[in-house]
């Protein structure tokens, strides 16, 4: 019974892969890429962040560093996600194979390839930056076939962020950090006072 549901499994893993749709991204041989930039302007060269491929229903607007950046984030439709390279040639790069099988297809096909990258500070800050192609690639028709796209950031040029969702920096896409509201801060510090009272 059990060599039975190891067949089964093993054969529901199989067509689950064949299905797979996967999204090349590269830089091309002899360019310098794009590479992550903090908010504060350190290119994070060496890697350490995590890089998304989605699309969104309706592209956002974000236009303050929390509420709008947080919507925005939240309603990006994930294909899927990888970390930067740490090591090699494309060391520290927007790069990467992105491979999946779509529980919603629709929510891919044919829609315009986004990419959203995440990067949290050694001092436990967030920064997000949202972007897609300068050529406007977008995903296949059926994003739950076996199919491959390949996309090529070559350089800074060949990037163009949304509204709000970051600046390109010559060959770096520099990120946005999340910085709540004053109000929320003051909220969160009245709150931190009262159970300072009560202890009392």
């Amino acid at each position: 019974m059990k060599y039975v549901s190891t067949i089964i499994g093993a054969v529901i893993l199989s067509v689950a892969s064949s299905n797979a749709a996967t999204i090349a991204v590269g830089r091309g041989i002899g360019n310098p890429g794009v590479v992550a930039m903090t908010s504060s302007g350190t290119a994070l060269s060496s890697g350490g962040y995590s890089i998304s491929v989605g699309s969104f229903d309706t592209v956002p607007v974000i236009t303050d560093q929390f509420t709008s950046l947080l919507a925005a984030v939240a309603a990006f439709n994930v294909f899927q996600t990888v970390n930067s390279p740490t090591s090699g040639g494309t060391i520290g790069t927007i790069t990467g194979s992105f491979t999946a099988v779509p529980t919603n297809p629709e929510l891919f096909n044919n829609r315009q390839i986004y990419f959203l990258v995440t990067h949290t500070t050694g001092a436990g800050a967030v920064e997000h930056g949202i972007f897609t192609t300068a050529a406007g690639t977008a995903f296949p028709p059926n994003a739950a076939a076996v199919v491959s796209t390949s996309v090529t950031l070559s350089s800074g040029a060949s990037i163009t962020p949304i509204a709000g969702g970051g600046t390109v920096e010559g060959n770096n896409l520099q990120l946005v950090q999340v910085i709540p509201e004053p109000s929320t801060a003051l909220l969160g510090l009245i709150g931190a006072l009262g159970l300072l009272r009560r202890r009392r």
